[in-house]
């Protein structure tokens, strides 16, 4: 943790003395419009031709963007499924300007970089790629929007837990997917203790996610054997293109039988600024807060062994000495019992409820924050550092509540036109997690 409080310290001060207010000599205001349905587009792309700042349109298809440029000016629109636009601005407008896109006939066009790590178009890609951009990542439903994938084209979620979904494009997986690879800005996120990623818990925030790439077919010749079942590739927004504040608030109930009812608060803040038309940066946290769905099964276990004589087991009544519940645990231990002269009997021990030895409240924090710098015009150098702490729970053979772990990953990169350096650090730490089968097992015993 000292490293990770002394990174962030650093970027945070950094920030600070940075963080100075920049004028501009060119303001364009105005509203972007789908030439078909004469709509308004949310999130479309807005800058200056040569110049680093940019901006996006807000829920009413309007921008506002400021820039050191000065007149003549080209102004470049552009978003997902339409056709991209430029515009050139011989003077100021006197008015909101107008800038009407049309649909992309063929969004085979849309360009990806996953199935081949060099940019193409979707039509020309080796492997099939399902892309999801920024409007359609921002529209998933659900109580987040990594959760949201599962009714993307091609893609299953498994959730053993609220912060621990786990994606599969291929079949063969359950709540851990170890053949299922995810990165984030080119930083594989796979735990190293775990060996699988928890979720998005390393990547972006909901509120910097720009596009998602999924490949969800084999992707072993260019990721290695664990991208056996797909891979998922997450990119964040550039500060240059996306500057200023954003939050969200999301709050709710969650209700159940086994936990009853309790509140639901999901918190996040981003914050983006162009120094210069060098360098920039970007900042990102998130909290949340929740009860986990817990469970109170007290039906008996049926295990991969027992399945085949299911009826035979469910019929053994819960005053049995060899009842072994599902949602109790030390009660599996069977223990040696003399029963006579010469009878020795098994009797599984009692067992603890999981309630009684399992805390189902959870909460999470994230944050991230990413150093831009452009010495030249096609040279690009980062350095990107992200944290999770939190709990989680894994149902396996087992449960597993994952409490206090945290994750650690940072990245320097330098990127050109046609080349790119990157060299990243994934750090993972278990803290105070523990297993319940062992668990109820020792409690038991020194009872």
């Amino acid at each position: 943790m000292n490293r990770t409080s002394t990174a962030f310290v650093f970027l945070l001060c950094f920030f600070t003395l940075i963080s100075m207010p920049s004028f501009g000599q060119v303001t364009i205001e105005g509203t972007v419009l789908d030439a078909q349905e004469g709509e308004t587009v949310i999130g479309a792309q807005i800058r200056i031709k040569n110049f680093p700042e940019g901006t996006i349109t807000d829920f009413d298809g309007q921008f506002s963007l400021t820039s050191a440029a000065t007149y003549p000016c080209t102004l470049l629109v552009s978003s997902a499924g339409f056709e991209s636009v430029e515009i050139v601005l011989w003077a100021a407008p006197q008015d909101l300007i107008e800038v009407i896109l049309t649909p992309v006939i063929d969004l085979l066009n849309e360009v990806v970089i996953s199935a081949s790590r060099v940019e193409e178009s979707l039509l020309a890609s080796p492997s099939g790629v399902e892309k999801i951009n920024l409007v359609e990542w921002q529209s998933m439903p659900g109580a987040d929007a990594y959760t949201g994938l599962s009714f993307a084209k091609g893609v299953q979620l498994n959730a053993g837990s609220y912060l621990f979904p786990s994606i599969n494009t291929r079949g063969f997986a359950d709540a851990q997917n170890w053949r299922f690879l995810q990165f984030a800005d080119g930083m594989e996120l796979t735990g190293p203790g775990l060996g699988y990623a928890i979720g998005n818990v390393a990547g972006p925030g909901e509120l910097d996610v720009r596009s998602i790439e999924i490949i969800p077919g084999p992707g072993s010749a260019l990721y290695g054997p664990n991208a056996f079942n797909g891979l998922m590739s997450i990119s964040s927004k550039d500060p240059f293109l996306y500057p200023g504040l954003s939050a969200q608030v999301k709050g709710g109930v969650t209700s159940q039988q086994a936990t009853g009812s309790n509140p639901f608060l999901d918190a996040s803040i981003r914050y983006a600024h162009v120094v210069s038309d060098k360098l920039a940066f970007k900042f990102n946290a998130s909290y949340l807060t929740l009860t986990d769905w817990g469970v109170d099964d007290m039906s008996y276990h049926i295990t991969a062994t027992k399945a085949p004589f299911a009826a035979q087991f469910l019929s053994i009544p819960a005053s049995s000495p060899n009842f072994d519940a599902v949602s109790r645990f030390g009660d599996e231990v069977q223990v040696p019992v003399l029963a006579g002269v010469d009878s020795i009997i098994t009797v599984n021990r009692t067992g603890i409820a999981e309630r009684d030895i399992l805390d189902y409240s959870t909460t999470a924090v994230k944050l991230g924050g990413t150093v831009y710098y452009r010495p030249s015009k096609d040279v690009e150098a980062t350095y990107q550092v992200n944290f999770f702490e939190g709990d989680a729970i894994i149902r396996h053979t087992t449960v597993y509540p994952l409490r206090n772990i945290q994750q650690f990953v940072q990245k320097a990169e330098i990127k050109g036109r046609d080349y790119y350096l990157r060299a990243y650090h994934n750090q993972e730490d278990a803290n105070n997690s523990y297993a319940l089968l062992g668990t109820g097992a020792f409690i038991q015993e020194g009872l």
